[in-house]
């Protein structure tokens, strides 16, 4: 008896100890149910987040893209600025020579303007000499000759000039 009494203590033991693991087992399908769950939703959550940066960055690189190309526009402007400004620097240069020939054929006509007037003068004052030598030579002949000899000579006198 003694025997089968230690194979019945060892069969519920046995039953006790399947129910046991059982119950280890369903609560361990459980937990880990919960878990892969729990995992699960924190996963669609990295992954949703991933997805965010993931387009944040394609639109952050389209416009890196549209910046980059925005500075090769400028470069080249810049450079086309560079080369007017070295043309603008030679035209200014060619101006400064222009102004300084200029500067000196104003100086030239200066001194010329300056040499006319002064021979335009001399001539007013000769002019104006002679004129009152005529006027005075028109008296004397006008006292020494009668009008018909005066218009003679006068027509004479107008020949010669």
């Amino acid at each position: 008896m003694n025997e089968e009494k230690i194979e019945e203590i060892l069969k519920r033991r046995d039953e006790a100890m399947q129910q046991y693991i059982a119950g280890l087992i369903e609560e361990s399908d459980r937990k880990t149910g919960a878990l892969s769950e729990e995992f699960q939703g924190r996963l669609s959550v990295v992954a949703e987040g991933v997805v965010g940066l993931s387009e944040k960055f394609d639109f952050l690189q389209e416009k890196v893209d549209v910046l980059k190309e925005n500075v090769d526009v400028l470069k080249e402007n810049v450079d086309v600025l560079k080369e007017n400004v070295d043309v603008l620097k030679e035209n200014v240069d060619v101006l400064k020579e222009n102004v300084d020939s200029l500067n000196v054929k104003v100086d030239h006509m200066e001194g010329t303007l300056k040499e006319v007037v002064h021979t335009q003068k001399i001539h007013t004052e000769m002019i104006g000499g002679l004129m009152e030598s005529n006027s005075e030579v028109k008296i004397e002949l006008e006292n020494k000759a009668d009008k018909k000899e005066f218009i003679e000579l006068k027509e004479i006198v107008l020949a010669m000039s």
